[in-house]
């Protein structure tokens, strides 16, 4: 396959369109930087990505920068630099990768990412909090922790309906209206309900396609790699949570997938589209004519090692341990 089909195929288009949003964030956080506009500093467990774009405030993620450094082999020069002014060996080090990037003007092997206007963090890591602390020290800017409540004993999860979750998101919905007010003041600009529901509804969109790619990822052998897919897939799901081009991402990433509800499959056949193409176009195509167009189209063919039904996967790891070497 030639360089330029490549770059028009499916077949890895989602990594390729990955790598590019993620250029595409970095280059508009340079942008923001050199604008001087503030920006909103958040973690991937509880971004609140939707609400802070309805205020126009650039998103930073100090846990995604942090891990560019190692991926791009620069980690110890910005961990040096910053136990060199006293942070210890024993601090989590992407704590002390951030440190060093806010000393250097938030210079990063992919770009520049802009100063603080607010935090927004959880209480899921007691590390947000005391990084949050740090940038207050530096900048003198607003740190917002949300308060989300956890299971107050072991077995006592509570779901919609009960009394105890029922009051803990009314609690939750409280912080949420009083950081409304407070991003209001930050920004200088008006909540927008229509703009939340816009970007409600892209959320929503990539939350069902990152569904499916689990679902078509529990077949064997899976159609996506965990590592090297995943990480551009997630690296996505966080910095353009509430964007259109995430949404688009997450539809384009699994397209023309089959849908396991009404079509009782993980991935299409030819014998599968030849039916689909009767069924839905009223096109008769022989298996051999499906597999052609397939090839034409540069999609590849999976196949699996035969497996019995009945076959135990745990007895035959036991015999492949056990059996004497020929």
């Amino acid at each position: 396959m030639g360089a330029a089909a490549a770059e028009d195929g499916i077949v890895g288009r989602g990594n390729r369109e990955g790598a590019r949003l993620f250029r595409e964030w970095f280059e508009g956080l340079t942008q923001a930087a050199e604008q001087e506009r503030g920006a909103a500093y958040v973690f991937v467990m509880g971004s609140l990505g939707e609400l802070l774009r309805v205020f126009d405030l650039p998103l930073v993620f100090p846990e995604i920068n942090s891990l560019q450094t190692a991926v791009r082999h620069v980690a110890h020069e910005y961990l040096n630099e910053a136990e060199d002014i006293g942070y210890s060996p024993d601090i989590c080090g992407y704590v002390k990768a951030d440190v060093a990037t806010q000393r250097r003007g938030g210079v990063l092997p992919m770009g520049r990412i802009p100063k603080p206007a607010i935090a927004v963090l959880t209480n899921a890591c007691n590390t947000y909090i005391k990084w949050g602390e740090i940038w207050e020290r530096m900048y003198g800017m607003p740190a917002y922790v949300l308060d989300v409540p956890g299971t107050r004993e072991a077995g006592g999860q509570t779901w919609p309906g009960h009394g105890d979750f029922e009051r803990d998101r009314r609690y939750v919905a409280s912080q949420l209206r009083e950081l409304i007010g407070v991003l209001e003041n930050v920004t200088g600009k008006r909540f927008d309900i229509d703009r939340l529901r816009e970007y409600m509804g892209h959320a929503n969109t990539m939350n069902r396609g990152w569904k499916r790619v689990l679902e078509l990822n529990a077949s064997r052998p899976s159609l996506f790699n965990a590592l090297s897919d995943g990480t551009v897939y997630l690296g996505v799901c966080n910095g353009f949570r509430g964007d259109a081009k995430g949404a688009k991402f997450f539809d384009q990433l699994v397209e023309e997938g089959p849908d396991i509800a009404v079509d009782k499959l993980v991935r299409w056949r030819c014998a599968d589209l030849q039916a689909v193409a009767k069924e839905r176009f009223g096109v008769a195509l022989s298996e051999r004519s499906i597999g052609r167009i397939l090839g034409q189209l540069r999609f590849v063919r999976l196949s699996v090692r035969p497996q019995h039904p009945d076959g135990d996967d745990a007895a035959q790891e036991t015999f492949k341990k056990t059996s004497p070497r020929r």
